[in-house]
């Protein structure tokens, strides 16, 4: 399987439940993940402001954090 770059804003859909999810995980069927090393610390931003715009509640902030965590053993 070939490698693809991801940047945060495929990977934000990923650990939160949003419109782009389903459409964001299908490119994981046919690539791996190469992602930059601080994509980690963008996401946490993007939680924190969707936290702070309403979108998301600070037990699903906790949710992605760890649903990111568990995608960071992947890469």
């Amino acid at each position: 399987m070939a490698d693809a770059f991801w940047d945060s804003s495929a990977l934000v859909p990923i650990c939160v439940k949003q419109q782009a999810s389903v459409s964001a995980l299908a490119p994981s069927a046919h690539y791996g993940m190469a992602v930059w090393w601080a994509a980690p610390v963008e996401m946490r931003s993007a939680f924190a402001r969707l936290v702070r715009i309403g979108q998301l509640t600070a037990n699903e902030q906790v949710q992605a954090q760890i649903a990111l965590e568990d995608l960071r053993a992947s890469w």
